[in-house]
């Protein structure tokens, strides 16, 4: 598909590629071109169906003996658009008729051409009904209807045809026509006129023609009617041997241009840049019985999903998922091996859900969905209910700031492949609540949160967010950190905030205040909370992102006068905002409004994402009913005006919100808007939009009515933007730290040498804290021994790098230090290289020496240094001073004292003393011997002591005493 258009680059900033494809829901495919198409039977419809195809408003069965015809009220049509927007329902007329071809034979009814791409059809609960790679076809030949008489069905453009070929041998008189179920049938300026009770169904008058080698030569023919049979008359022309064929055309007198109708709702995209497109359809089944009757518009419709390649054009996959009630989707989003979640609501009892469902029974009212499918579409992978016995997921006017669409709710998928759900429940004591962070329901409508595994057989955890009154949550992300992220709507008065955060209160009363919440990533803890409604006329989030450090950016929407930041571009008297606060939402970085100055909300956003380069990239739908007035623009927009001031609008601004790099409509003269739900904007900044339309939209590659009348039409786009952000050159990682080997509790600093970066997340196992962000990290402690990794991953526009440097940091076991009191002297472990002793906590003294003689009683401490600088301390309380002094008296007298290493002891005489022991501090013995009398000679020539503190010790036969000596 060649570009729509390729502007050129406006100041060498972007340049804009837009690709639309018009998606026709047709039974079978989603049509790439208007011919009507034919669609297997592979067992999702009545056996008697051989193959379905749909039809300017209706649809037709091809049986085995004819065709079956259902058509629809073409104003219940728009008034059953008109009242899904409002979320209400309407009655649906419809018309079933049959045409039989009387008394014809078994025949061998076979396809044609098969048309690109596939369906698939799961529908209802009954898994022998869903059928997966349904093709559909151009043509369907049925042989020998009759004796010699073939009968071809296929399109001209978005007519149904079919042809009665007649070989040699075939009498026309054999082909009767049998109708059954309409009001009247007659014959008018030849053509024959079907009457239903909406509307009239005219054949015109069959050409018809013998088949002469190459020549075809024109035969008269004409309808003849007798009771319910029709039959062809050829005034008498031989035909006899000769092939010849009767060609009625069919007019679609009072139908509009729709096919099933098809009310566009998300888009959405796969690792290739594939786009998905979502619709609300029309879901009417083989019909029960023939002639008038009414249906409910909500309760016949499912979700469509279409999947296609906008650069070839081509139709990939088709599937339709519901039941027999209304099944609408609000999200989609691939996982990384492109399977297809899809999130909705649902009031069918028989969605389509499989035993292995987390919840497999319908709860009553509406229940949300997540179903998930293949990367190709053939295979529902998982699906389930999620929800309780009230309203969980449908639209809550309470909230509403704009009478248009304003669905909530949306879903991410986790680094482990689980989908995460925002949306909003009525339900209480039976909605499901799983290791939540608020068990219960705050009262009336409340947000909720919940996560879902892989294979949606269970529940991770789910919780509550709300207040007293009506919350919904609107949209969700997941920041950097795995953190969950959600804003939405709040009516309550002590809806739940944290300590310091931007706003803790609620300003008016009565009124909708936003609010943005940010919670773990197990859903079990509130990290930050705060409202977003400055003024009391009202505010709402609409949409959410996070950009790379983490900072938290709200598009939504205001009543009143938001505060706008200096320097940033803003129009005057608008309500759609912009508002960026930092991670933990205390501060309101930057602020901006927009729009076309008619002082109300002007557009409802859809679509939003920050990109590498923090550009702000939004879209939505706009709303405005009067004229006099238009979205900013800009020089390279691609639609400067809007006809109707109802269109799609597309704008980026720079990171601080001071220039509006792109404004543009995208639009036709009428109504384009959406059913609800989030598009996307991927990586890169490409937009994936589906839109609901009943006009000719700007489109690339037309594939439905080349003039509508009246029906809705759902349309998928992706806008493409080269060099918004031009990658940089890659980032180069490099740091170094202030320290390396460390005491336990030592805190290090780090300096960052990357080039090429524009943001940075550093790793710190073992450290305190264990994450930053910040460029040149100060204070990283670590306090258990052990060596530990570093890693710094540096990152720009052009992508991320990272540096691992292994077992950079080395923390020391530390050595313990002891003290304990010998005589009258403290003594420290030995093998430090440093003591430094204290007093009551005062210092005393410092030095090598590891023992201390106290001077008075207290708590004596020690800090020693071990010989990797680190520092270990020990405290002794209840000292006692100069044990000497308890000694004394007992006959013993040691002199000179302190020595050189030789000493006497003398011992008084009937003291009892009997042995002696000199030991070391350590309880080494040097000496022992018995005492025979009263003196000891130590004699340093024949004992060799070190310069050292020593004990001598005394025993009895009743006691002992120990006396300290300092050999210098």
């Amino acid at each position: 598909m060649k570009p729509l258009f390729t502007p050129k680059k406006f100041q060498n900033h972007f340049l804009l590629r837009l690709y639309i494809l018009s998606v026709l829901f047709l039974t079978g495919v989603f049509s790439a071109n208007a011919a009507v198409q034919f669609a297997e039977n592979k067992g999702q419809w009545n056996e008697q169906a051989k193959y379905r195809s749909d039809l300017p408003g209706g649809n037709v069965f091809l049986t085995n003996d004819g065709f079956m015809f259902t058509f629809f009220d073409s104003e219940d049509l728009k008034k059953g658009h008109d009242a899904s927007l409002a979320s209400k329902d309407v009655r649906l007329k419809c018309h079933t008729y049959k045409v039989t071809f009387k008394n014809s034979s078994t025949v061998s009814i076979k396809p044609g051409a098969t048309v690109p791409g596939y369906s698939n059809y799961y529908i209802g609960n009954d898994p022998s009904k869903w059928a997966s790679h349904v093709n559909a076809y151009s043509e369907v030949l049925y042989e020998n209807l009759y004796p010699n008489i073939d009968l071809k069905v296929y399109s001209v453009g978005e007519s149904f045809k079919y042809d009665l070929i007649l070989h040699p041998g075939a009498r026309i008189s054999d082909i009767i026509m049998h109708e059954e179920g309409v009001e009247n049938i007659f014959i008018k300026g030849g053509s024959l006129v079907y009457q239903t009770s909406v509307g009239n169904i005219a054949e015109k008058i069959p050409a018809a023609y013998i088949v002469d080698g190459s020549k075809q030569k024109k035969v008269e023919c004409n309808y003849k009617i007798n009771g319910h049979d029709i039959t062809f008359d050829i005034n008498g022309v031989n035909i006899a041997g000769r092939e010849f064929v009767i060609d009625p055309a069919l007019v679609f007198s009072t139908f509009s241009c729709s096919t099933a109708s098809a009310f566009g709702c998300n888009g959405s995209f796969d690792s290739s840049g594939k786009t998905f497109g979502s619709a609300v359809v029309n879901g009417q089944g083989w019909p029960t019985s023939f002639g008038a009757y009414d249906i409910s518009y909500a309760g016949s419709t499912d979700v469509g999903i279409h999947k296609f390649d906008p650069v070839n054009a081509g139709t990939v996959w088709a599937t339709y998922l519901g039941g027999f009630s209304t099944d609408v989707p609000l999200g989609m989003l691939c996982n990384s091996t492109d399977e297809l979640f899809v999130f909705g609501t649902t009031s069918s009892s028989d969605f389509p859900v499989g035993s292995s469902a987390y919840d497999s029974t319908y709860n009553g009212m509406n229940d949300m969905f997540v179903s998930k499918l293949s990367y190709d579409g053939t295979q529902l992978l998982g699906s389930t209910f999620v929800g309780g016995s009230n309203d969980d997921g449908a639209n809550n006017s309470s909230t509403s700031m704009s009478g248009f669409y304003e669905t909530a709710g949306d879903l991410f998928i986790d680094p482990s492949g689980n989908p995460v759900v925002g949306c909003y429940t009525m339900s209480t004591t039976d909605f499901p609540s799983v290791e939540g962070y608020q068990p219960t329901n705050g009262g009336e409508t409340d947000g909720c949160i919940f996560k879902l595994n892989n294979s949606l057989s269970s529940m991770l955890f789910s919780t509550f967010l709300g207040g007293i009154s009506d919350d919904i949550i609107t949209a969700i992300c997941e920041n950097a950190a795995g953190d969950i992220v959600v804003t939405g709507a709040t009516l309550s008065n002590n809806f739940p905030v944290t300590a310091g955060v931007y706003q803790g209160s609620k300003v008016g009363v009565g009124d909708i205040d936003g609010f943005i919440s940010v919670l773990n990533s197990g859903g079990s803890g509130l990290t930050y909370s705060t409202y977003f409604g400055p003024t009391t006329s009202g505010e709402k989030g609409f949409r959410v992102a996070v950009n790379s450090t983490g900072n938290i950016f709200v598009f939504g929407g205001s009543l009143g006068t938001v505060p706008v930041s200096p320097s940033v571009y803003t129009n005057q008297n608008t309500g759609t905002f912009l508002a960026k606060f930092d991670p933990a939402l205390a501060t309101l970085m930057l602020c901006t409004a927009y729009g076309n100055g008619l002082g109300a909300l002007c557009l409802i956003p859809s679509a939003f994402k920050i990109d590498d380069c923090d550009h702000i990239l939004c879209a939505g739908f706009t709303t405005s009913t009067s004229g006099g007035a238009y979205m900013p623009t800009t020089p390279n927009a691609f639609q400067a005006t809007s006809a109707d001031y109802q269109d799609i609008y597309v704008n980026i601004f720079t990171r601080d919100m001071d220039t509006l790099l792109y404004g543009s409509y995208i639009g036709s003269p009428t109504y384009e808007h959406s059913h609800g739900g989030y598009d996307r904007f991927d990586d890169a900044g490409n937009l994936y939009y589906a839109l609901c339309t009943q006009s000719a939209f700007p489109i690339t590659n037309p594939t439905y009515c080349s003039t509508s009348s009246g029906g809705y039409d759902m349309i998928c786009f992706k806008m493409s933007y080269t060099d918004l952000c031009v990658p940089s050159a890659p980032p180069v990682p490099d740091f170094i730290c202030s320290q390396t080997n460390l005491c336990p509790g030592a805190c290090i600093n780090f300096t960052n040498y990357s080039t090429n970066a524009t943001s940075y997340l550093w790793n710190f196992p073992g450290g305190t804290p264990s994450t930053s962000t910040a460029a040149n990290p100060t204070g990283i402690c670590y306090s258990a021994p052990g060596t530990y990794n570093i890693t710094l991953t540096a990152s720009n526009s052009g992508g991320s790098a990272s540096l691992t440097q292994a077992s950079l940091i080395n923390v020391f076991v530390p050595v313990p230090v002891t003290l304990v009191q010998i005589g009258d002297t403290i003594f420290a472990t030995t093998g430090f290289i440093m003591y430094q002793w204290y007093y009551n906590g005062v210092p005393v003294t410092s030095g090598v020496q590891p023992w201390l003689v106290p001077t008075q009683n207290g708590t004596y401490s020690v800090t020693a240094l071990d010989p990797n600088d680190c520092a270990s301390e020990f405290t002794l309380p209840n000292v006692i001073a100069s044990v000497d002094a308890l000694n004394s008296n007992q006959g013993i007298s040691i002199y000179p004292n302190p020595n050189s290493g030789s000493f006497t002891i003398e011992i008084a005489t009937g003291m009892g003393w009997k042995e002696f022991t000199l030991t070391d501090v350590t309880g080494k013995i040097i000496i022992s011997e018995k005492i025979e009398g009263n003196k000891i000679v130590i004699d340093r020539r024949k004992v060799s002591l070190a310069s050292a503190v020593y004990l001598c010790r005394f025993r009895s036969d009743t006691g002992s005493a120990t006396r300290k000596i300092i050999i210098e």
